[in-house]
């Protein structure tokens, strides 16, 4: 769907912004997202907002952001405690070997049962 109007030379102004660059703007023009609160969230978000001397607005944007990059940060730390897990079996399995006290298969299975289970 089209805005009507038209650009100084004639160019048609498009909702999608093909044609905002003509006119100044970032063609990164942020979208609207919006959701819906029950009223005890909602009054608890009015309640935070006023608090912090904000428009509820920026607060909802300002948690939304911040939730996505603690996301980002627990997967990071996951991604890292896997290989730290990894590498840990690995060793222990090397040490059991090298000690002579399990043959590869059980070294194996004891790292398997007792590092990856917790």
């Amino acid at each position: 769907m089209e805005r009507t109007g038209q650009f100084p030379e004639g160019q048609p102004i498009t909702q999608k912004g093909e044609n905002m660059k003509k006119i100044g703007r970032s063609k990164n023009i942020s979208k609207t997202t919006s959701c819906r609160l029950d009223a005890e969230h909602r009054q608890a978000l009015e309640a935070r907002a006023e608090e912090l001397n904000m428009n509820i607005n920026d607060l909802v944007k300002e948690y939304v952001i911040a939730g996505l990059r603690e996301e980002a940060a627990k997967d990071s730390v996951f991604d890292a405690l896997i290989q730290v897990r990894r590498d840990l079996s690995l060793m222990t399995e090397a040490l059991l070997l090298g000690a002579g006290k399990l043959d590869e298969k059980e070294a194996y299975d004891w790292t398997q049962k007792n590092i990856y289970a917790r």
